[in-house]
């Protein structure tokens, strides 16, 4: 982002900001606990696992922090209570699957006149199967029902159903309606010739129906972002797609699969971007690096110094 935009605000990288602010409520405020919650949190497994997608920074906040007793984590989806180190971390799913909860008991310390916490635990209670609130479900029904209405709404008709079995056989090896139409909307929406698009839900319900409605678009591209149209050089639209090859891989029979880097901790599948408006052919058999065999912009070669107006989110 353009700093000019945002002045007089700093965005500091998230590890600092927790140090800065639990070193204020540790010395400054001398507080008895101090609970982190924060919108990211365990990607590696343990502790030992190289990752190189940057959403491992609840470990790294451990690890760097002195001081964080309780760190309540999401955005990975992920189902965890685990203590590391002194730190109680606690991560919930997601869409309400389940309820995570936390028990302290604190006594008083004598010789320093404050708390200190003799116990800490966490548990997740699964959600699933439980009768909502009658009373409360009534009270939302006439919203329930107007968001209904509006996640209903047709959009257009594609050219054949919808439904897909398999992400990577039949979106990622083939052009896919779903994909195109997001291309088109994108290059209608902007006048860019060239988009990018990357799914970012795989836990979506597809129907065999050829309507696209605005609930499936919120399904598999949950996110509210505004498009951007940059411009890009050559050379750094031949370094996205390298990234882009860098999802395939050979399995042990020959065939094509996804690469083990981009399996962990999930699927990355919304790091994997699917271009429109470039001919472009994958040589992926070779070492990563050089995979790109060739890329063609309107017949021609990419021109590596560009510029190329391209319309992605941000």
């Amino acid at each position: 982002k353009d700093p000019a935009k945002v002045h007089p605000y700093q965005f500091l990288d998230e590890v600092e900001a927790v140090r800065q602010a639990v070193a204020h409520l540790r010395e400054g405020e001398r507080v008895d606990f101090v609970v982190v919650s924060y919108h990211g949190g365990l990607e590696a497994l343990d502790d030992t696992t190289e990752i190189d997608h940057r959403e491992n920074q609840g470990r790294r906040m451990i690890a760097s922090v002195p001081g964080i007793d309780l760190l309540i984590t999401g955005h990975q989806h992920r189902f965890v209570v685990e203590e590391i180190g002194t730190t109680l971390v606690v991560q919930a799913g997601w869409g309400g699957q389940a309820l995570g909860c936390v028990s302290l008991r604190f006594a008083m310390d004598v010789a320093t006149r404050g708390w200190r916490c003799e116990h800490k635990a966490a548990e997740l209670i699964p959600l699933s199967g439980r009768e909502p609130d009658p009373e409360f479900v009534e009270r939302l029904s006439i919203y329930g029902q107007r968001a209904r209405d509006w996640l209903e709404q047709p959009l257009c008709a594609l050219p054949t159903q919808r439904l897909f079995d398999d992400f990577f056989s039949e979106v990622c090896l083939t052009e896919h309606d779903w994909v195109q139409w997001m291309h088109d909307v994108q290059k209608d929406a902007t006048g860019s010739d060239i988009s990018a698009v990357a799914i970012k839900n795989l836990d979506f319900v597809a129907t065999d129906t050829p309507v696209l409605r605005t609930r499936d678009v919120l399904d598999f591209f949950p996110y509210p972002d505004n498009l951007c149209v940059t411009l890009l050089t050559g050379a750094q639209i031949i370094a996205a797609l390298e990234v882009t090859a860098s999802f395939f891989a050979r399995s042990e029979d020959g065939s094509l699969a996804v690469d083990g880097g981009w399996r962990e901790p999930h699927l990355l599948v919304y790091e994997y971007l699917m271009w429109d408006g470039i001919d472009y052919e994958l040589a992926v058999d070779r070492e990563p690096g050089p995979r790109i065999a060739s890329a063609s912009i309107q017949g021609k070669p990419v021109d590596l110094g560009g510029p190329y107006p391209v319309v992605l989110t941000p």
